[in-house]
């Protein structure tokens, strides 16, 4: 049963028993192995000494091919459209922003499959659910599923019913990362309490800001920065402004059309570096210019992968696309932070994409677990 049923007596012994640190051993792939022979842009080779003062970002291979024109035309019309803004995650208002921002999340199940996992390891978060979702539904007429929210561990002297709430499956979504990252960053079995503050955050790719939202909401992080394209930045600003988020005074954008002139030297330094879903799908000069002006700046960093089925050693498979495979960029991670580490996918089923995480205490996300056949740490399921 989950923990938060137990009664009284157990919840002591729980507790207890979850207090004792377990030592967790994190895979590691060795970096003498045949990935010295990919031939890659690392920072070592294209930063100072090689790495092109200006880069095009009207050039095709900078953005990555999900940044169509009619993706970037639509987002124009709801930050120049107050009507449109006010539906923006509708798919009969703009239908192919839908797909790409929402639309996924409704298949299968996987969101519900976040829910069940938050329900077991983080009830605290679900909490939140009600007062999230309705933030999230005051703006952009987003499609909803009804959520079943756990029950307290105690509420006055008894224990009260499960809940439901409607919500958009992004809100869900947004909860779940935040577990991750917490897991990855403050592993403790209690709520990170905080973990995150006076921090400094990078995230590549923001999305509509839904994911600085939510960490700002349970974290008083010192500054958040988005690095995404410009007009999207303009929509993550509306949005943000338009909930009331947290995160609207410590906002940073940074355009993608301004990252190519920008001097590294310059640049600040940040204590987290996050891309969920998108430095993956990112063309090779684009991951360049957001290693060298981001990643390398970063103390410590998470990135979700997707487009990670070529674990060839030489991304032959990838090589078409114009992008590095999975290895390629976690090599390229670890030249600059040698705690990096490539892990199999997160617990609990919801994403099927390997992770590459530096700087934490990487592995301590819930418990020990074993490795598949191919060295990677097996999923919780």
């Amino acid at each position: 049963m989950p923990f938060y049923a137990c009664p009284p007596a157990c919840l002591v012994i729980l507790l207890l028993v979850l207090s004792v640190a377990v030592p967790v051993t994190a895979t590691t792939i060795d970096p003498d192995l045949d990935l010295d022979a990919i031939v890659i842009n690392s920072v070592e080779t294209s930063g100072a000494q090689g790495f092109p003062n200006v880069i095009d970002p009207a050039d095709p291979l900078f953005n990555a091919p999900m940044y169509t024109k009619s993706y970037k035309d639509e987002i124009a019309l709801a930050v120049a459209d107050p009507a449109v803004f006010a539906h923006f995650k509708s798919k009969d208002v703009l239908p192919t922003t839908h797909i790409i921002l929402f639309d996924w999340y409704l298949h299968g199940g996987i969101m519900h499959k976040a829910n069940q996992c938050l329900s077991y390891y983080a009830p605290w978060l679900l909490d939140h659910l009600p007062a999230l979702a309705a933030q999230d539904l005051a703006v952009g007429s987003p499609a909803v599923n009804t959520f079943p929210i756990p029950s307290p561990l105690i509420t006055g002297l008894g224990l009260s019913k499960d809940t439901a709430v409607n919500a958009s499956p992004n809100v869900v979504k947004y909860l779940y990362e935040l577990l991750l990252i917490e897991r990855a960053f403050a592993p403790t079995i209690a709520p990170a309490m905080n973990a995150f503050r006076g921090m400094r955050i990078v995230e590549i790719g923001g999305g509509y800001g839904g994911f600085a939202h939510t960490i700002a909401t349970f974290h008083n992080v010192q500054s958040y920065t988005i690095v995404d394209i410009d007009v999207v930045n303009s929509l993550q600003k509306l949005y943000l402004a338009a909930i009331k988020s947290p995160a609207a005074e410590k906002m940073e954008y940074i355009g993608t059309t301004s990252v190519p002139g920008r001097d590294a030297t310059a640049d600040p330094k940040y204590d987290l570096f996050l891309s969920f879903f998108s430095i993956s799908e990112q063309r090779t000069i684009a991951v360049d210019a957001y290693a060298r002006h981001f990643m390398a700046r970063s103390t410590r960093g998470y990135l979700q992968l997707n487009y990670d089925e070529d674990i060839s050693v030489d991304g032959s498979v990838t090589a078409s696309t114009g992008r590095y495979n999975v290895l390629q960029l976690f090599r390229l991670v670890l030249t600059m932070h040698p705690t990096a580490r490539l892990l199999g996918p997160a617990p609990c089923g919801v994403y099927e994409h390997v992770r590459i995480v530096w700087g934490g205490a990487v592995g301590g996300e819930f418990m020990p677990r074993a490795l598949d056949s191919e060295g990677r740490e097996a999923s919780w399921r």
